[in-house]
């Protein structure tokens, strides 16, 4: 595994941790929950054709003082896909190949949510830095790059809590990041390397718990 790829494990333990063991004290500092979103995500179509909607999940801690007017916000999110696409084979045919890619996010920023009896809506935004892997696959022939950008992100929701402190909602999310890939050619199958968008627009369903509990 890359650096990159453990830096954004250890992230989601990081946050999966916070969920469980360290809600008690940051209980005792101020309000926060933990959300998981399951969801898809959608890249510019003109770039990631076929690829250009992608299974994602990922994971939100959102905590801070009570006094505080906005609270930190931190994220991580990984969306994959994997089709068969086809090229000109320069005889008037056809040929198949894989492209699969898988997307890595990790954001911070700051958290806007209020509270109406059990409903809670919210706005984010903040930085972020992306990670792209991809490869193209042809008959016994592969090619691989990744690449990383940096850009900011932005969205909002709203869950209900069901109980004192289980949460059910939906969330969207628009983020933004440029990468570069390097030019490529397996003898069937050439790419002329390209600067493409890493960000899109994520959307999906939100389960977690947050603190203190609801009456």
């Amino acid at each position: 595994m890359t650096p990159i790829g453990r830096t954004f494990r250890n992230a989601a333990r990081t946050l999966v941790l916070c969920a469980f063991i360290a809600v008690p004290s940051l209980a005792s500092a101020g309000p926060g929950y933990v959300n998981f979103l399951l969801g898809q995500k959608l890249f510019d179509s003109d770039d990631w054709d076929p690829i250009d909607k992608q299974t994602t999940f990922g994971a939100e801690g959102v905590f801070g003082p009570s006094t505080w007017p906005v609270h930190i916000d931190t994220y991580v999110a990984r969306a994959s896909e994997e089709k068969t696409a086809y090229a000109d084979d320069g005889f008037g045919g056809t040929i198949s190949y894989t492209i699969d890619a898988t997307t890595y996010e990790l954001g911070a920023g700051i958290n806007k949510t209020w509270t109406r009896g059990k409903f809670y809506p919210y706005l984010n935004a903040g930085a972020l830095m992306a990670k792209i892997d991809v490869t193209f696959r042809q008959g016994g022939t592969s090619a691989s790059d990744d690449d990383k950008g940096f850009g900011f992100w932005g969205g909002g929701g709203a869950f209900y809590r069901v109980g004192s402190t289980f949460n059910l909602g939906g969330a969207v999310r628009y983020s933004s990041a440029d990468v570069t890939f390097n030019a490529f050619d397996t003898g069937t199958v050439s790419f002329g390397g390209a600067d493409v968008k890493a960000g899109g627009l994520t959307f999906g369903v939100l389960l977690g718990w947050g603190w203190p509990k609801t009456p």
